[in-house]
């Protein structure tokens, strides 16, 4: 019975080992394959998945230097307390 439990364990130790390479492998797949392209793509079609902090060109008014805006909003305490 000895012997079975060893051979169980080995098996065990050798699946774990084949389950790292594996995983390994196939994620590093579908990076190169998910991301790589995707950057590819945009580089050809000129398209910027996060907006630039240049002057004029980047979506955001001239005025602010960061990505949060203000927005001004006073609510109304007895509003906040039954917000749901």
């Amino acid at each position: 019975m000895s012997k079975f439990k060893e051979f169980k364990r080995g098996f065990h130790a050798f699946g774990l080992s084949v389950n790292k390479v594996v995983s390994f492998i196939m994620l590093t797949f579908v990076y190169f394959i998910g991301i790589g392209v995707t950057s590819v793509l945009g580089k050809i079609f000129r398209k910027s998945f996060l907006p630039k902090m240049k002057n004029q060109s980047s979506s955001l008014p001239s005025t602010h230097q960061t990505f949060w805006f203000d927005i001004n909003i006073s609510p109304d305490i007895e509003e906040c307390r039954r917000s749901f």
